[in-house]
């Protein structure tokens, strides 16, 4: 049968769009339809088979078609038909020509109707005779050309002489310089050695031990053999799990030195392991290329300062904590001015006088009244002598409001000295007797005259004897009973004040009201920050010290608490505060108290709080950013999920169900609904890539992909983007997994319908630009045998530009299958440094303006697929030429690291600004600027460069700086 003879078909699916119908007339019944008519009647996808010519095309557009096809069915013969709109809709005139097939002479079997686009023909001889036009233009320029490229030439006849002379000066300089460097490097590791600080030198990427000083073997407690060669790790393999592997990886690949001072490092020195100190800079150790070749360890080990400062510090925390913990008066003074370096709390209670203007000030500005009394000149004693003093008992006078006031002490002198016995302070403990004094004083007073009347009383006659028995026994009783109260006052005394203390000192702001007026007795620290106020506020009614509250409700609250006896508690409640003049506006936890007598009556209101002021606020802040974020959600439509990695739960929201196609809001599960919700054939790679995530060496945490949908309910294809964060506890587990999902479909089909499109144009395009080439190619035969220069020259112009553009089309054909998932690699056996100095040679054909340097590191064998990595480093050397002046320098070189070889390409021109170097890479990305606009490209060289070498498992990446040029990298695994 003529439709599946193997000849036809190939002809019946050539570019012409072609279709078979039955000869059957009237209903022309559709039999075979090929691609290219599928495409041009947008008739993709539908299945023509049995339908009649007037049911696909409607009977007005098949009326003319219809009638010529009768007729070549009558005829037996082929019939050319001109349409303006044919029934595959062209939009250009086309001209369809019907073929009878098959059959016998009388009538044929089949019709064949074949359409060609007239219109494009046009345009294509139209396109020929502007080159022809062009292509005279051209020779007349070249004529003139030709006498300016004669004397370029004499030009690099007498350049090549000065050239070899100057290249033969360079090669005995670089000799010179080598003998220059040995013995430099010589002279340097002598230095190394006899330096007086360790130092080490660790080279490459592994950070290998190439030379280590006997200072730093000491540090680590190695010999050379057991360290030279080997990577930082295996020389010490203490090291694993510190953090300092890690500091000279960082400094290896950024390049920015790192200092640490008095740093704790476990080292196993002489099988011991043991902590020391060091103070130490990594410093990177640079090529003259400027790579970074390894890093230098320079350290000091400084262990014996560090425990010595550390136990001096300790002996200091305890002395502080002894004397704040003291429960007698206590300080420190320190010089002879003597200043008070710490006091406690009872010193202030001693001096009445706060605290916060007693410590660092000097004693005789705190008490200036001490000047006249005994004190200055034993402290001077004890700090000339070193000696120590002390009295039981000593009396002095303090400045009051009411005037002086006498004080009774018994105190303690003791001498501070540095760590050469040089007296440098003095320790003050002192405890305040006055009570215990004046009830002394009472009672000897009292016995004086009781003394005084047992005189008078004995002159007196027998009578009152047995009475004056009886006035001694009770006056027994007496002093007895006056004991016991002088030791209950005492008793009550230090009760006071250790209330009073623990009321000052409390972390929360404590006050106590008395009486109805509310006048307040206490007021701590904290209570007077809180207000706004200071310690002249004691004694007055609430209501006077804060006018500010009148009109607020706490006065009321406070009222009632005197009527009802009842606490009243107080949560995040807003008061205004006068402080310095400005009405501030805060939150506060507190509790108001009522204080009762042995009655059960109120008479006093003690106030306890707390300022949660930032707390609210940030509450507020927070309620308002989760109110931005939640609108800013909903206007992307973005889906949220949040998965408890303890728990082991999963929670989505409305707009994540419906991406992945579930409507109802029972609990989902990451097995049962996330993982079969993925497409097939997007399941495998990105639960992989979610296994990464949970080890944060690996990814950090940091979760973006895109990925397909397929609805578990509605069964709809979605394509969907996730982005999110694993986040880890303190042992660097995973703990928590959140994140968003947005709908990309709609970019992705667009994405796609480009792609397609792009890929038609690059194909359509690829067949006459091959033929036009293959003209071009006979002309240049031609013009050869004839002899013409003129000729010759523009035809390599065209040959240069048929090359230009068929690598443009090449790239979006590449573009099209990278896009479609049909880029694949056809890897064979090769020496990439051969391979790279071919495209060199070929870029210097047709650049001869500027300077290429090869710089090859020994023979490098892999396998690629060598048409593609051409196309990598023609790309990365065509834009070091577009984006640097004519005669610039390119320097190409591969170097071995590990098991990779990495190819860098720089130049010298205009740089590229450090904001466009992460996007460089992407795909239509082109850096715009002034001196650019004009330079040809789509964006996508770059973008294809990248997905190649990831393709072969490698890696790419630039560096750059405007006015200094930029330099590429691209790394290849050796297989």
């Amino acid at each position: 049968m003529i439709l599946s003879d193997p000849l036809f078909q190939a002809l019946f699916t050539s570019a012409l769009p072609k279709i078979i119908v039955k000869a059957n007339a009237p209903k022309f019944t559709f039999v075979q339809s090929n691609e290219a008519y599928k495409l041009a009647s947008n008739l993709d996808g539908h299945d023509l088979s049995g339908r009649s010519l007037e049911d696909v095309f409607g009977p007005t557009s098949s009326t003319l078609l219809i009638k010529a096809l009768t007729e070549a069915q009558h005829s037996n013969k082929a019939v050319l038909i001109s349409l303006s709109e044919s029934p595959a809709r062209q939009p250009a005139v086309c001209q369809s020509e019907i073929i009878p097939l098959g059959g016998n002479r009388q009538k044929p079997e089949y019709l064949l109707i074949a359409m060609q686009d007239m219109a494009g023909i046009a345009l294509k001889q139209q396109a020929i005779d502007e080159g022809l036009e062009r292509e005279r233009i051209l020779n007349e320029e070249l004529t003139a050309e030709k006498a300016a490229l004669n004397r370029l030439v004499d030009e690099l006849r007498s350049s090549q002489e000065k050239l070899f002379n100057l290249n033969q000066t360079l090669e005995d300089q670089f000799k010179h310089r080598t003998e220059e460097l040995r013995a430099s490097e010589t002279t340097f590791r002598n230095l190394v050695e006899q330096a007086p600080v360790a130092i080490a030198l660790l080279s490459g990427e592994g950070l290998v031990v190439g030379a280590a000083n006997p200072k730093i073997l000491t540090i680590w407690g190695k010999d050379e053999h057991q360290v030279m060669g080997k990577p930082i790790l295996e020389a010490l393999p203490e090291m694993e799990g510190q953090v300092y592997p890690q500091i000279l990886k960082q400094v290896f690949e950024t390049g920015i030195p790192y200092e640490g001072k008095e740093a704790e490092v476990d080292l196993i020195r002489n099988n011991i392991r043991e902590t020391g100190y060091f103070n130490f800079i990594n410093y990177p150790i640079r090529a003259a290329a400027g790579n970074i070749e390894g890093v230098m360890v320079v350290a000091t080990e400084v262990t014996g300062q560090v425990l010595a400062k550390k136990r001096t510090e300790e002996s200091e925390r305890n002395l502080h904590d002894l004397i704040m913990r003291a429960r007698y008066p206590l300080m420190i003074l320190r010089g002879r001015e003597w200043v008070v370096e710490i006091a406690n709390q009872q010193i202030a209670d001693l001096w009445a006088t706060p605290l916060s203007q007693i410590t660092g000030r000097r004693l005789l500005d705190i008490l200036p009244e001490l000047a006249d009394q005994p004190f200055p000149e034993l402290l001077s004693k004890v700090y000339s002598s070193g000696e120590a003093y002390g009295q039981e008992e000593e009396s002095f006078y303090l400045k009051s409001a009411e005037g002086p006031v006498e004080k009774f002490v018994s105190f303690h002198y003791d001498p501070l000295f540095d760590d050469h016995q040089k007296v440098v302070g003095i320790i003050v403990s002192a405890n305040d007797i006055t009570e215990v004094v004046r009830s002394r004083h009472l009672l000897e007073e009292s016995n004086r005259q009781q003394k005084v009347l047992n005189e008078e009383l004995e002159d007196a006659n027998e009578e009152l004897a047995a009475a004056n028995e009886e006035l001694a026994a009770s006056n027994e009783e007496l002093i007895q009973s006056q004991e016991a109260l002088l030791n209950t006052n005492r008793d009550l005394s230090e009760s006071e004040l250790r209330f009073r203390h623990l009321v000052q000192q409390a972390p929360v702001a404590i006050s106590i009201l008395r009486g109805r007026e509310l006048v307040i007795e206490t007021a701590n620290d904290q209570v007077l920050r809180i207000w706004g106020k200071k310690q002249n506020i004691i004694g007055k009614a609430l209501h006077n010290a804060l006018p500010e509250l009148r009109g607020q409700h706490f006065l009321n609250v406070l009222d009632d608490i005197f009527k009802t006896g009842e606490a009243y508690y107080g949560n995040e409640e807003k008061a205004l505060l006068d402080h310095d003049g400005e009405l501030l506006e805060g939150y506060y936890n507190f509790i108001f108290q009522p204080v009762k007598n042995d009655l059960g009556e109120t008479g006093a209101i003690m106030i306890v709080g707390i300022d949660i002021t930032d707390q609210v606020n940030a509450k507020k802040e927070l309620e308002r950013v989760y109110e931005q974020a939640s609108l800013s959600k909903k206007a992307a439509e973005l889906g949220t999920f949040d998965m408890d990695l303890i728990k082991g739960t999963m929670e989505w929201d409305a707009r994540c169900r419906e991406l992945f196609g579930i409507s109802h809001q029972k609990p989902v599960s990451y097995e049962h609904d996330f993982v079969p919700g993925l497409h097939e054939a997007d399941r495998e790679r990105v639960t992989a890539l979610i296994e990464s995530l949970f080890d944060k060496e690996i990814s950090n945490g940091e979760y973006d992909v895109e990925y397909r949908t397929v609805g578990m309910e509605d069964g709809r294809l979605r394509w969907v983007r996730a982005k999110g964060k694993v986040f880890f506890n303190e042992r660097g587990e995973p703990v928590r997994f959140i994140g968003s999902v947005l709908d990309i479909t709609d970019q992705k089909r667009d994405e796609q319908r480009k792609n397609d499109f792009i890929g038609m144009v690059s194909h359509e395009l690829k067949t006459p630009l091959t033929s036009l080439k293959a003209y071009i190619q006979l002309l240049h035969r031609a013009a050869i045998g004839h002899q013409d220069p003129s000729a010759l020259k523009a035809l390599r112009q065209a040959e240069k530009q048929i090359k230009k553009m068929t690598n443009m089309i090449s790239g979006f054909l590449n573009l099209s299958r990278l896009e479609s998932g049909k880029l694949y690699l056809d890897l064979a056996d090769v020496n990439l440094n051969a391979l790279i100095q071919e495209v060199i040679d070929d870029m210097k054909l047709t650049v001869p303006g500027h300077t290429f340097a090869f710089r090859p590191s020994g023979a490098i064998h892999t396998q690629v697929d060598i048409e593609k990595i051409i196309h990598v480093i023609s790309n990365l050397l065509s834009n070091a030429v577009k984006y640097s002046q004519d005669g610039g320098f390119i320097e190409i070189s591969t170097e071995l690291n590990k098991d990779f070889v990495i190819v860098t390409i720089k130049d010298d021109g205009i740089g590229i600004d450090s904001n466009h170097l992460d996007k460089l890479f992407d795909r239509y990305y082109r850096v715009e600027r002034t001196n650019t606009r004009y330079i040809s490209g789509f964006g996508i060289g770059l973008y294809l460069c990248a997905e190649i070498i990831h393709l072969h498992n490698g890696r790419v990446w630039v560096e750059s700086e405007v006015g200094h040029g930029s330099t590429f990298y691209f790394s290849l695994p050796i297989i």
